[in-house]
């Protein structure tokens, strides 16, 4: 059984090896399928957009069972899969990094509730600045993978190929972690950048 909104796949491709921890992608392969769902996200809001100006009566419901059965022959789409939870973290770890926080070197001040739905099997004792650092790390350098149930590992590996971080996560709770960063960045941080 998978966790609802996770996006089935279809075939395999790979294997990744994380030490000890090996994941068979044959097994597997909703990381790579990421992509693809991404621009089904993506191609969801265009044609949106496009149909309310084509007819301002559609219903989202009108719209989305149209979507299905033109670009996915009617198969599953679920609009909170891993495609929008990986853009979704790229979105609000590494970007917020890079444009609001360089100049920090305190670190964030983001003081979060949803940590505690991670489970670490390295990395325990972080601060929330260095968890969120290893977090986008993960993020950045696609060090994530996915498995069938809808969980989620995120692992950062130094430079001498040691990893030093590895939590792991429910596709359910992850949404729960995305929003409450996404409120801290877009509330508290970026406004201070915004108009």
């Amino acid at each position: 059984m998978h966790q609802q909104g996770l996006a089935i796949p279809l075939r395999s491709v790979a294997r990744v090896n994380l030490g000890n921890y090996a994941i068979n992608k044959e097994e597997n392969p909703m990381r790579n399928e990421i992509p693809k769902w991404g621009w089904f996200n993506g191609l969801f809001l265009f044609e949106y957009e496009d149909a309310l100006e084509n007819n301002k009566d559609i219903t989202i419901g009108e719209f989305y069972n149209n979507f299905r059965n033109n670009h996915l022959n009617n198969k599953e789409f679920p609009l909170k899969n891993q495609g929008i939870a990986i853009s979704s973290l790229y979105m609000l770890l590494v970007f917020p990094r890079e444009i609001w926080e360089r100049e920090q070197n305190e670190g964030t001040q983001f003081q979060f509730n949803t940590k505690s739905l991670f489970e670490f099997e390295n990395g325990n004792n972080l601060s929330n600045w260095d968890f969120i650092r290893l977090m986008r790390n993960s993020i950045s350098h696609a060090n994530f993978d996915m498995k069938s149930d809808g969980e989620y590992i995120f692992w950062n590996r130094k430079d001498n190929d040691d990893i030093n971080f590895k939590v792991k996560i429910l596709h359910s709770n992850l949404f729960k972690f995305i929003t409450e960063i996404g409120k801290y960045y877009l509330n508290k941080v970026g406004a201070q950048h915004c108009l």
